[in-house]
């Protein structure tokens, strides 16, 4: 793992113009250069160099941490459905996921995982809060 200080200095021949006329515009305007506190300071960037440098926050990206959810609560969760409550919610829920009554809560099979971690897993927050810092 990178310490914070090592994964920036590697960073910075990634910084864009933009980011370097934003801290000198300040030093100009202010006599004093810009130092911004981290929005999260606990944050920590997980960088897996057995999977070419993917990046994951606050967890190992090649390892991480599943919530305990049953079946619909992994619908209700991701997809923002309601749990069914007429026989037309069940059909639908049978029809496009395949639970039926009889299994709603069940162990969420390990294929779901992978939508789930595409949008809501350590690399995908990596990727919102890096986003954010226009570096290139």
């Amino acid at each position: 793992m990178y310490t914070r200080r090592e994964f920036l200095v590697g960073s910075t021949t990634l910084v864009t113009a933009s980011v370097f006329d934003h801290y000198l515009s300040y030093l100009d305007n202010h006599g004093e250069p810009l130092l911004e506190g981290p929005n999260r300071p606990r944050d920590i960037l997980w960088v897996s160099l057995e999977a070419d440098y993917q990046i994951g926050l606050n967890c190992n990206p090649l390892h991480p941490k599943y919530p305990d959810w049953n079946k619909i609560e992994y619908i209700k969760e991701v997809n923002g459905m309601s749990y069914p409550k007429t026989p037309s919610g069940y059909h639908e829920l049978e029809e496009v996921w395949g639970i039926s009554p009889e299994n709603i809560k069940d162990p969420v099979p390990r294929d779901w995982w992978d939508f789930y971690l595409d949008r809501h897993g350590p690399s995908a927050k990596a990727h919102r809060l890096l986003d954010k810092l226009d570096i290139g």
